[in-house]
């Protein structure tokens, strides 16, 4: 299992604890897994910070997550990576592409896109899309918050939600 880490802070606005964020979740996945032997060594986290979609997509083809954790400032319709906004259809359609054609085991299998308002995200990741007249189908499990999230609040999520991954839960 590879969970990549996208972290980015966008120029004027409140910087998000994204180094922290990071290593809470690892801290988390590995506190959860006491127990479960062989599960910690089986799991690879990999941190990247990004500026923008070409960058995200580029590091998904090359190291083929199973999960991919959004770290970002968000509101609806719109992630927003150290270049800018980067609206969900764009984002939604390169994450999807390159999901494709790969064999089922080396597919995104959870993506966590913890900003605020990304639900509606989540929601498009897992129904899937159709590209140039043809279904891509979505992705298997997909985690959004329909509100505005307070970064506590963000960090508290991940802690429990990688706890519990680390469980098996």
């Amino acid at each position: 299992v590879t969970v990549l880490f996208v972290g980015a802070n966008m120029p004027d606005a409140a910087p998000l604890q994204i180094p922290k964020e990071r290593a809470d979740i690892h801290s988390a996945f590995l506190r959860g897994a006491v127990g479960r032997p062989g599960v910690a060594e089986k799991v690879v986290f990999l941190s990247e910070c990004f500026s923008g979609a070409e960058e995200v997509v580029a590091r998904i083809v090359s190291c083929r997550p199973t999960i991919v954790h959004f770290a970002c400032h968000g509101e609806f319709g719109w992630l927003h990576l150290a270049s800018g906004p980067l609206d969900d259809e764009r984002l939604v359609r390169k994450i999807l592409s390159k999901n494709q054609g790969v064999e089922p085991e080396k597919r995104i299998q959870l993506i966590v896109v913890n900003a605020c308002m990304s639900a509606e995200l989540a929601s498009k990741l897992a129904r899937g899309v159709d590209i140039d007249g043809r279904r891509v189908e979505g992705i298997n499990f997909v985690v959004g918050h329909g509100i505005e999230v307070v970064e506590a609040s963000a960090l508290r999520f991940s802690n429990s939600f990688y706890t519990s991954l680390g469980t098996g839960e």
